[in-house]
């Protein structure tokens, strides 16, 4: 007895495999992020939104991780394929501002501070004691500078922000 059999099925193309080379150095908030990979880009991890080709950063209250993970699609019985690359988003600190009166004093006048960071002398004598600058023994006329800095956090810059005035000698 002689049998014929045939079988007869379909040989599904497999998939290229996903591949993501996106950058993973931290950004500060509001920088966008170029993406490079091959599949579709998704965000798996964090806040933001993807337009065009760009990881646009979202508003955010602290660092966080965020996750972009390119997808290849499945193909029949080819099973999809994925890429992910992470990168830290960090929040962007506040910026300094410096509201402290510019008019002139005498010397042996407090003058108080006001702004946002911390305040240092970057011209001029004297100190800051609390609140207040306290003006140095000057012999002459001299400009004081107070600067208030707001500290760089991870990829973002610090920001500083100046006041100046004039310290006249008693």
């Amino acid at each position: 007895i002689t049998q014929d059999v045939s079988a007869s099925g379909t040989v599904d193309a497999l998939p290229s495999a996903a591949t993501n080379t996106t950058s993973t150095s931290a950004v500060c908030e509001g920088t966008d992020v170029t993406l490079a990979g091959t599949g579709t880009p998704s965000i798996t991890a964090g806040s933001g939104s993807i337009s065009g080709g760009d990881y646009v950063t979202g508003n955010i209250a602290s660092n966080e991780t965020v996750t972009i993970r390119y997808t290849v699609a499945a193909n029949g019985s080819c099973p999809q394929t994925t890429s992910d690359a992470s990168f830290t988003v960090n929040s962007a600190p506040s910026s300094a501002t410096n509201t402290t009166s510019t008019s002139a004093v005498c010397e042996g006048t407090d003058v108080t501070l006001a702004g946002t960071g911390t305040p240092s002398i970057t011209a001029g004598s004297g100190s800051i004691s609390g609140g207040d600058y306290v003006t140095g023994n000057i012999a002459s006329n001299e400009t004081v500078t107070i600067r208030y800095t707001v500290a760089a956090n991870g990829s973002c810059p610090s920001t500083t922000s100046d006041a100046s005035f004039t310290v006249n000698s008693a």
